[in-house]
């Protein structure tokens, strides 16, 4: 599984670096992926589907959907 990070243009650089720090630590095993490498050397973590789903689900209980 993959998260692609994309940020407005207009957030500040700490802000995303933040938030970069945080996923990393809440996902244990997650590595970023730096643009100038030339070769990743990618591990399975023991994230599953469910994990990643926690917060939009939680996000459609706290609208009534769910």
């Amino acid at each position: 599984m993959f998260f692609v990070v994309m940020f407005s243009r207009d957030i500040k650089m700490g802000f995303k670096k933040s938030k970069i720090k945080k996923m990393l630590k809440f996902y244990a095993g997650m590595k970023m992926i730096e643009p100038e490498s030339k070769v990743t050397i990618i591990k399975q973590t023991n994230v599953t589907f469910l994990d990643t789903q926690k917060d939009q689900f939680n996000r459609l209980q706290s609208l009534g959907v769910v």
